[in-house]
């Protein structure tokens, strides 16, 4: 499959890679004209198993770069966050039963962490989250898996 992407800051240039592709039979993104795509590319921000893909479809690049922008900035770092999600994850895991994780989990991503990183930093949010898993676990039983067993108790 070949594609091909027209995004020079000529008009006419744009316009004549559209028509010669159409001819050609090969699909086209004119990143400034959707009308004369086959396909639109996102501006798109990767974070571990998340995607977000952002798009004006076509009408506003410079927006949806913006936007990009906006959702990186909170997320720059060392990958000490992401090992600290992973532990939160396993925290949760083990002091939350199955029947509460999900609503744990949904008050979670409800949560303003957003404006919370951009206000009061890094260590704010982590605290908010934090003190949402304390107050669930409080409050729910202990899941089987996070009870030691007769095993885990024995020392050699």
């Amino acid at each position: 499959m070949v594609l091909v992407v027209a995004a020079t800051d000529d008009r006419r240039v744009n316009a004549q890679v559209s028509a010669d592709a159409l001819r050609a039979g090969v699909l086209v993104s004119v990143v400034d004209a959707p009308g004369e795509s086959d396909f639109i590319v996102p501006a798109v921000v990767r974070r571990g198993d998340v995607l977000i893909a952002i798009s004006t479809s076509g009408r506003s690049p410079a927006l949806a770069s913006h936007l990009r922008r906006e959702l990186e900035a909170p997320h720059t770092g060392s990958g000490g966050s992401r090992e600290a999600a992973r532990g939160r994850r396993t925290r949760v895991q083990r002091a939350v039963g199955d029947a509460d994780r999900r609503h744990l989990l949904e008050r979670l991503v409800s949560v303003d962490l957003l404006s919370t990183l951009r206000h009061d930093g890094r260590q704010a949010a982590t605290d908010q989250v934090d003190a949402l898993i304390s107050a669930m676990a409080a409050t729910a039983p202990v899941p089987p898996q996070a009870a030691p067993n007769a095993d885990e108790t024995l020392t050699p």
